[in-house]
């Protein structure tokens, strides 16, 4: 297993060393599951959501463009659309942690949007 953090330009790259350090040795790398880890916010709303992720940026420090390699957010329907690239960079799955403070319906709601939006 390979699990990685960042952007997608950032995991993008880290898959593309992967693969060349698998060549090198004669590993396909198809036998490594390859995963990122990030943090989570979902919320019914896109706006909930927006506050939710400004109040956790506000609270780690980070400016805005430290949040894209840290964090995933939105409504379930615009979840996806945030997720979706990573997988389609070339990841076989997601790890996520979520704030502190998040209840079990946050919970809930992130499995059933990302099991929705990208099956």
């Amino acid at each position: 297993m390979w699990n990685g953090f960042g952007d997608v330009a950032t995991i993008e790259g880290k898959l593309s060393v992967l693969a060349r350090n698998c060549a090198d040795v004669r590993r396909d790398p198809r036998e490594i599951v390859k995963t990122r880890l990030g943090t989570l916010i979902v919320a019914p709303t896109e706006e909930e959501a927006e506050r939710r992720k400004s109040a956790w940026q506000a609270s780690k420090g980070h400016e805005d463009g430290a949040v894209a390699p840290r964090l995933s957010w939105g409504s379930p329907e615009t979840l996806g659309g945030r997720v979706r690239p990573f997988l389609e960079a070339g990841l076989d799955g997601s790890l996520f942690n979520m704030p502190t403070g998040s209840t079990r319906e946050d919970v809930d709601l992130a499995g059933r949007a990302l099991r929705a939006s990208v099956g």
